[in-house]
């Protein structure tokens, strides 16, 4: 039976949700299934290129360590996301570590076949260029956050940028799961861990929020989006 791939949400960072039927149909043909237990490692930081993952379902976590030994969580990428696909095209080695923070359903393929697959479908390349864009962007927005910004805004912003990737509706409220731990969340935002616990506190305070284990509840986006522009 030919292999399958949703479209998903077509969100622009969904690559997979921004193909046609016929396209994703024939990177489906150049893949093969792939599946990874919760804590599984998908590559290393540092390994060769070798394949392209498009995630189908599960939350894959990136991150990379510092000279001093500590890892710095980089990214999380969700259903219809690319991961791995820059060293398929530049040819270096890997630039994070990526691993699988629950259950992941993904199709995997070589990265010489992701390459001819966009250069066989032109439209592809538009498509592959507005999703590393967008990462561009949020890459530049997180790094003058850091210089600019105390940690409260820092985590609201992160708060709502993963709402934005991840969130799931739910009546009044934004349920975003967030199965790292406060440590984690901290190297995100390039803060101490104690800090960024004071800063859920207030957030939780002020009816913006609610945690719970593995996720946050957004109540109040838009008071949310006041302490990001702070």
């Amino acid at each position: 039976m030919p292999q399958t791939v949703s479209r998903g949400a077509a969100g622009p960072g969904n690559f997979l949700g921004n193909l046609t039927d016929a396209e994703r149909a024939a990177l489906a043909g150049r893949s093969t299934r792939r599946r990874y237990r919760k804590g599984a490692t998908v590559f290393w930081e540092g390994d060769p290129s070798d394949v392209v993952i498009v995630i189908v379902s599960g939350l894959l976590k990136l991150s990379c360590f510092t000279p001093d030994g500590r890892e710095a969580l980089l990214a999380l990428a969700g259903p219809g996301e690319l991961v791995g696909e820059l060293s398929a095209i530049d040819g270096d080695p890997r630039s994070a570590t990526a691993v699988a923070i629950s259950a992941v359903e993904a199709f995997g393929l070589p990265g010489e076949s992701f390459t001819s697959f966009v250069e066989e479908h032109p439209r592809v390349s538009v498509v592959l260029l507005r999703t590393i864009t967008r990462r561009l962007r949020e890459a530049d927005r997180r790094q003058t956050s850091l210089g600019t910004a105390d940690v409260l805004a820092r985590v609201s912003g992160l708060l709502l940028e993963l709402a934005d990737g991840f969130g799931q509706p739910a009546g009044d409220e934004i349920r975003v799961p967030l199965p790292i731990s406060q440590t984690e969340l901290a190297s995100w935002v390039g803060s101490s861990r104690e800090a960024v616990v004071k800063a859920l506190r207030t957030l939780r305070s002020q009816g913006c929020i609610e945690t719970a284990r593995g996720e946050v509840r957004i109540l109040d986006a838009a008071r949310l989006g006041k302490y990001a522009s702070a």
